[in-house]
């Protein structure tokens, strides 16, 4: 039996989220990296049985450079890490009826 199967069995939720965007190919990040970060945007999007999906990638995606999405100008801190205002779109971005949970708990609680 999966993790996916014992955590839906027990009345909860999975809940997925994006890779944000790096941008920068260099100082850490390569594009095979992106391919990969790409690859599991696109596995989440459209293949994994989540519950939900929080898409960080797409609210934070900007322009690209050197071959790669970046984070948007407004929300970028070091090309690495969101800004205040990136965590503050991220925080409000996130739809809190995700986590209720809508089954009954199967082990009493």
């Amino acid at each position: 039996m999966g993790t996916t199967t014992m955590t839906t069995d027990a009345g909860m939720k999975i809940i997925g989220v994006t890779v944000i965007p790096r941008g920068r190919i260099g100082a850490g990040w390569s594009a095979t990296l992106e391919q990969h970060r790409l690859a599991v945007n696109a596995w989440m999007r459209s293949e994994a049985k989540f519950d939900g999906l929080i898409d960080f990638d797409r609210l934070l995606e900007g322009p690209v450079l050197d071959g790669s999405p970046s984070i948007k100008p407004e929300f970028n801190c070091d090309f690495t890490h969101p800004n205040a205002a990136g965590y503050r779109a991220m925080g409000e971005f996130i739809d809190l009826n995700l986590f209720y949970n809508v089954g009954t708990w199967r082990n009493g609680k």
